[in-house]
């Protein structure tokens, strides 16, 4: 049977609409296998993208001046006071730093114990080298010797200075105690003040009195020496009257070879400082003192005065001991004898 022109025109088209249909049909098919991992790949780069610009924001937030960006964010508990402790020191032994406040140097004593007052062998020989000027008695209040631990603490590397009380007196409207009769002079520690003059200009400073516990282990460090230098008497170590008749205290730092063993100068003689503590009148405290971070009695009446002073002779060679300790009223700011001045610490 012939098809006419038409009918084969007709099934041509038929055809051709046929062919096209699969072909469109395959490219659906293609194109919707290509697009699933297209857009799942863009998903995560999205995601990788997004977790990168926030790991270089935080690697990248500027630290705001002055601060110290910590380098873990874990903190570790305190230990407890034992010899087994190993504190982290933020400097060395005897290194020295200034006070920003009044221009103060100040030394580190790093953390760890001391030996705290005397043995009743130290005593006996002390007796049996100044039988006229020592009274066993004396030495009671330092007994018995003890191992102490103490953080790690900054002192003055010297006595407050005139100059820097009379700086201490302008910024805070206060008069200047009465001068000592050879005058006031700059470089000499200043005199005269009482324990309460002494913990507000401590204050002002952005510091605080040592405790009497810290006092002496700047002064003697960590072998139990008796005197800041060693453990033989030397008077040209230090600010004294023995044998010698001193006008008054010398410039800070006058004594070099008398310093401690973390660098403080003038802790035998020159003037006689006060500490924090309250000074135990039946003299037992030492006896039942806590081992770690002592900072003294509750309360008491008079405030412990630590070092000697210039004008001090043959007692000197007892109160310019290290372990060697007394107390004073603390409403009074002129001694008995002698010049009454202080240094200061501060914790880091």
């Amino acid at each position: 049977m012939q098809l006419t022109p038409e009918e084969r025109r007709r099934i041509y088209e038929e055809e051709e609409a046929r062919i096209r249909a699969e072909r469109q049909a395959r490219a659906r098919a293609v194109r919707n296998w290509f697009t699933v991992p297209v857009n799942l790949a863009l998903v995560i780069a999205a995601v990788v993208l997004i977790a990168l610009i926030v790991l270089l924001s935080k690697l990248f937030v500027p630290t705001p001046q002055g601060a110290i960006r910590p380098a873990h964010s874990s903190a570790s508990p305190p230990a407890s006071a034992t010899s087994s402790r190993v504190p982290v020191s933020p400097a060395k032994a005897g290194e020295v730093r200034t006070n920003p406040r009044d221009g103060a140097k100040m030394v580190w004593v790093p953390a760890g114990e001391f030996l705290r007052g005397s043995t009743d062998s130290e005593v006996a020989a002390m007796l049996r080298g100044n039988p006229k000027y020592v009274q066993a008695s004396w030495c009671d209040s330092e007994k018995p010797q003890r191992r102490i631990y103490l953080d790690g603490y900054w002192i003055y590397k010297y006595e407050v200075t005139v100059t820097q009380y009379r700086r201490f007196c302008k910024a805070t409207g206060r008069a200047m105690p009465d001068p000592p009769y050879i005058g006031w002079k700059n470089d000499r520690p200043v005199d005269g003040v009482t324990w309460q003059d002494a913990a507000d200009y401590a204050k002002w400073a952005d510091a605080s009195l040592p405790t009497e516990a810290q006092w002496e282990k700047a002064a003697r460090g960590t072998d139990g020496r008796i005197f800041p230098w060693g453990n033989k008497w030397n008077p040209s170590r230090c600010a004294n009257s023995v044998k010698r008749e001193l006008d008054g205290p010398m410039p800070v730092g006058s004594y070099p070879k008398g310093a401690s063993p973390y660098g403080c100068c003038d802790m035998a003689g020159n003037a006689v400082e006060w500490c924090a503590d309250w000074y135990d009148d039946d003299e037992t405290y030492y006896a039942t003192a806590p081992s770690s971070n002592p900072t003294g009695p509750a309360e008491g009446r008079s405030r412990v005065l630590r070092g000697g002073s210039w004008d001090f002779g043959s007692a000197a060679l007892v109160t310019f001991r290290c372990a060697a300790r007394g107390g004073g009223d603390p409403e009074k700011g002129v001694p008995l004898y002698g010049s009454q001045g202080f240094r200061c610490v501060r914790m880091p």
